[in-house]
C-alpha cells in the first residue's frame, strides 16, 4: 500500500484500511444501546436515528479500469535460515555428540540429526585423523516431505539428499548448513472501496470515504523451490505439493543427549540467521523450557538458541515451538504538515494520533481491573461508517469507548499521553494492554519499521513481561480532537 505522505492540518479523520475491511452500518440495537449510556451522562446522542442517518454507499472499483492494478509478486513466501550446532566436545563423556536433533519447516522438514552411533555414513565423510566417537561426530542433514517419501514423484531434485557433516575437533566442534523456501503462491489483489457518509451528494469528498484493500489472491501459477545446502527441490507442475502460502507458519524442535555445566549458559545449537518474507524477525523476550532440565529453546535477536544453564545428566530431552510471519508496519513517511509542503512538520510532532483499524474497544473489556459483561467476541467491532468511536460508550458497562489498534505497552519505550490529554474523559495514565495514542513524533520514531513481538508468539513463554501486542496489524489514523486543539490546530468534526 502507498505511504500516506501527507495530512493537511485541517482534517480531523484520516483513515486507511488494509486487507479487505469495509464500512458498515451500525446495527440498530448497537444505536439504541449507545444512545441510552450517553443519555444517561448528560450528553447528546451519538448515532442518531435512522430516519436521520445519510444512507452509506459501498463500491468495489474495478482496479483495472481506475488505475489500482492487482501487483505482481515474484515471491509471495519466503523463508531462510541455518541449521547449526557447536559446543559439541563433551570429553571424556563422547561417544555421541551433545545435539541429537535439530529441524526446522512447517510442510516440509529440513533436519540435521547425529548418527554417530548408528554408523551408515559414507567413505571420505570421516576425515583421516578423524575417530567417530572421539574426535568428532557425523551429522545426517536430510530434506524430507511427508507427501512424497520418493522425493522425484513431487521435484525435480539437484544434489545429495541426505548430506553428510563431520564435526569435530578439526571444525572447532561445530557445524551448519544453510536452508531456504521460496514460493510463489499469490499477487496482491488491490482494491478501492468508496462509502459515501459525509452528507455529499456529489460523491466521496473526504478522505475516510475513500478505503484501499489489499488482499493475497491465489495464483493460477505456482510453484516452490527449496534448499538444503547443495540440495534443491523444485516442485512439478504436475504433482501436489504444498505451496506455502504467504501466511505459512515455521516450527522448530531441538533434541538435547547430555551437557551443561553448572552456573553457566552454554548454546548446544542455533536456529540461526531466520528470516521469513525479508521480516527482520524480534525473538528477544520469548522461550520455551524443556521439561524439567535447565534447557531451554532461547529467542536472541533473529536466532533461536538451545542452550544449558546447568548440568542436564545424559538422556534425551526434547522441545519445540512455532511462531507465524509478523506483521510489520513503517510509518516514517506519515507526517503532519503546512499547506504545500510534502513532508512531515516538526512542530506538529506532539499532537496526538490513534492507530486505529476501523473497530471500536471497550477499555473494560480489555482491563484486568473492571469488568465488561459483553459476551465473548463481542469486542472490538466496528459501529459504522464516519462514527468515532470517542464519540459512544459500551453497552453493557457504560463506559466510553476508544479506537481499536495500539495498545499501551511498558516493554516499548514511548512518551505515552496521560489520558487527561485525550478525547478519552479520565485523568492518569492509560492502562496497561488498553488501547491508546501516541504523538505522531514518536510514531514515526517507533515505527521505522516497527515488527510485532508478541502476537506471532503464542505458547511462548516471555522473559520481558510482555502480555499483549503493541499493535494489532491493521493500519489507519485517527486524530485526537484534544490535541489538536491544544496544539492550536483546527477541528472540523
Amino acid at each position: 500500500m502507498e505511504t500516506l505522505k501527507q495530512i493537511g492540518v485541517g482534517l480531523c479523520v484520516v483513515a486507511v484500511v488494509c486487507a479487505g475491511m469495509a464500512w458498515a452500518v451500525c446495527g440498530r440495537e448497537i444505536q439504541d444501546a449507545v444512545n441510552r449510556r450517553a443519555e444517561g451522562r448528560g450528553l447528546e446522542a451519538p448515532l442518531p436515528a435512522p430516519e436521520d442517518t445519510d444512507v452509506t454507499l459501498s463500491l468495489v472499483i474495478d482496479p483495472k479500469e481506475h488505475g489500482v492494478a492487482d501487483t505482481q509478486v515474484t515471491k509471495s513466501y519466503s523463508a531462510s535460515g541455518t541449521l547449526r550446532v557447536m559446543n559439541q566436545d563433551q570429553s571424556p563423556l563422547m561417544t555421541s555428540a551433545a545435539t541429537t536433533r535439530m529441524a526446522i519447516g512447517q510442510y516440509v522438514e529440513f533436519r540435521l540429526e547425529d548418527v554417530t552411533t548408528s554408523g551408515g555414513y559414507p567413505p571420505g565423510v570421516v576425515p583421516e585423523g578423524g575417530s567417530p566417537g572421539w574426535n568428532g561426530f557425523v551429522y545426517m542433514a536430510t530434506f524430507e516431505d511427508p507427501l512424497f517419501p520418493v522425493l522425484a514423484l513431487g521435484y525435480d531434485i539437484t544434489g545429495d539428499n541426505p548430506q553428510w557433516i563431520w564435526v569435530g575437533e578439526s571444525t572447532g566442534w561445530e557445524g551448519s548448513i544453510d536452508w531456504s523456501i521460496t514460493a510463489s503462491h499469490s499477487h496482491i489483489d488491490r482494491t478501492q472501496v468508496l462509502g459515501v457518509h459525509m452528507g455529499s451528494d456529489a460523491g466521496p469528498t473526504h478522505s475516510n470515504e475513500r478505503a484501499i484493500a489489499d488482499v493475497w489472491e491465489a495464483s493460477g501459477k505456482q510453484s516452490v523451490t527449496y534448499t538444503f545446502g547443495s540440495f534443491t527441490a523444485v516442485s512439478k507442475p504436475e504433482a501436489d505439493a504444498v505451496i506455502p502460502p504467504p501466511g505459512s507458519g515455521i516450527g522448530v524442535s531441538a533434541t538435547m543427549h547430555k551437557g551443561g555445566t553448572a552456573g553457566t549458559t552454554t548454546v548446544y545449537g542455533k536456529f540461526e540467521n531466520l528470516q521469513v518474507s525479508n521480516i527482520p524477525l524480534q525473538l528477544d523476550g520469548i522461550y520455551k523450557q524443556f521439561s524439567g532440565i535447565e534447557c531451554y529453546l532461547q529467542g536472541d535477536g533473529n536466532n533461536i538458541n538451545v542452550e544449558t544453564r546447568d548440568s542436564i545428566g545424559v538422556s534425551h530431552f526434547s522441545q519445540d515451538g512455532s511462531f507465524t510471519p509478523p506483521f510489520m508496519l513503517d510509518l516514517t513517511q506519515i507526517g503532519l504538515c503546512d499547506w504545500g509542503e510534502t513532508s512531515h512538520n516538526d512542530r506538529y510532532d506532539n499532537v496526538l494520533v490513534w492507530l486505529y483499524d476501523s473497530n471500536s474497544v471497550c477499555p473494560c473489556w480489555q482491563s484486568p481491573t473492571c469488568t465488561c459483561t459483553a459476551p465473548p467476541g463481542y469486542w472490538p467491532r466496528n459501529l459504522g461508517a464516519g462514527i468515532n468511536p470517542l464519540d459512544c460508550y459500551c453497552p453493557f458497562c457504560g463506559s466510553q469507548l476508544r479506537p481499536h489498534g495500539m495498545n499501551r505497552v511498558s516493554y516499548i519505550s514511548a512518551d505515552w499521553p496521560d489520558t487527561s490529554d485525550t478525547d478519552w474523559v479520565s485523568t492518569g495514565p492509560f492502562e496497561e494492554c488498553t488501547a491508546c495514542p501516541l504523538p505522531i513524533g514518536e510514531l514515526r520514531r517507533i515505527f521505522s519499521p516497527y515488527v510485532q513481538r508478541v502476537a506471532p508468539y503464542p505458547g511462548w513463554q516471555r522473559s520481558d513481561g510482555a502480555t499483549c501486542e503493541l499493535w494489532s496489524g491493521h493500519i489507519g489514523f485517527l486524530l485526537d480532537r484534544t490535541s489538536l486543539r491544544a496544539n492550536n490546530l483546527p477541528v472540523s468534526a
